[in-house]
């Protein structure tokens, strides 16, 4: 497969994929196939993924071990829930390649009127020194 070949497939790839955005399913209309929203915006669900891909073209002269090469360094589906006013439900699931594959996110989410959230389950943490 050709340079080009490989760089048109991972361009389409990554650009076919608009649930990346962080954006709540209750205040996005649901205009994508994997989506769906009930009419008093009372349940809503999305599935996503996550494609990252890696690409390398050498033009080697005869002495050099480098060859040409496609790669998929991570690959990640995410399903997310809103049911009712105030609960969010999230998982993401990362299949990585050498027997690395685990859920990444599995959380459930209460947020009230007064912009208080209670999160609870395997996330990462959103603040601190590490980051």
């Amino acid at each position: 497969m050709s340079f080009i070949t490989r760089t048109f497939i991972c361009l389409l790839l990554l650009s076919a994929n608009p649930l990346l955005a962080e954006e709540s399913a209750k205040t996005a209309k649901c205009q994508l196939p994997l989506c769906y929203q009930s009419a008093d915006s009372q349940f809503a669900w999305q599935l996503g993924t996550r494609l990252q891909l890696d690409a390398g073209w050498f033009d080697n002269d005869r002495h050099s071990d480098f060859s040409d090469g496609t790669n998929v360094r991570r690959a990640r589906l995410n399903a997310k829930v809103d049911f009712g006013e105030y609960w969010m439900m999230d998982l993401t699931y990362d299949f990585a390649r050498d027997g690395r594959s685990a859920i990444r996110d599995a959380i459930l989410r209460y947020r009230n009127d007064n912009g208080y959230r209670f999160t609870l389950g395997h996330f990462k943490e959103p603040f601190g020194l590490e980051r």
